[in-house]
This record gives C-alpha cells, structure tokens and sequence, in this order.
C-alpha cells in the first residue's frame, strides 16, 4: 500500500514539472510568434529621462 503513495507522488512530480516546461516553451513560441519584445530596455529608460 506504501508503494503506491510513492508512486502517486512521483507522478504528480513529473506532471506537474512536464505541464511547466510546456507552459514555459508555450511561452516563448508566441513571443517569438508576435514578436513581443522585451518591456525593460535600456533605451527606453534613457528616453524617459529626457522626458
């Protein structure tokens, strides 16, 4: 009976770390899909300062 908790609980570990790395990819592929930039640029701060 002892085995199956350990078994249940390894299958959730990796469900879970599995769902993320595709949440993670899934992520990245849009951004690359709609070219989202990045908003913390270092040029954009300098051009707020001059504002």
């Amino acid at each position: 009976m002892e085995k199956y908790f350990l078994i249940i609980s390894l299958f959730a570990i990796a469900t879970t770390t599995i769902l993320l790395l595709i949440q993670v990819l899934f992520i990245k592929w849009t951004d690359k899909l709609f070219n989202i930039n990045k908003i913390n640029k270092p040029e954009n701060k300098k051009e707020d300062e001059k504002k």
